[in-house]
């Protein structure tokens, strides 16, 4: 995993090793870079456990998360709610809307 990081920003690293921490705890995250070049800072999560599928957005080097629909958040206690929502709601079974 790349991460962004501006060098004359020491916050950076210590926010991109915090952000490492975090998501190597949670295995179910299937990251991705959706613009590696355009925007080499913004990373994305999904999340399917075969109930709900959750979309998680993620900003390393400032240590913010969002998931989708929701505000976003920053820090590692933070993120971690979030993931651990998204997982809880990912793990709700679908139901199908009968019409009449």
């Amino acid at each position: 995993m790349q991460l962004y990081a501006n060098p004359d920003n020491a916050d950076h690293a210590e926010n991109n090793a915090a952000f490492v921490r975090v998501v190597n705890d949670y295995p179910q995250l299937r990251l991705f870079q959706p613009s590696p070049v355009k925007a080499p800072w913004h990373w994305q999560a999904v999340i399917d456990l075969g109930g709900y599928v959750q979309l998680l957005n993620f900003w390393p080097h400032t240590l913010k998360g969002q998931r989708d629909g929701y505000k976003s958040v920053q820090g590692e206690r933070a993120i971690r709610g979030i993931i651990e929502g998204a997982i809880e709601d990912a793990q709700r079974p679908r139901f199908d809307l009968i019409e009449d």
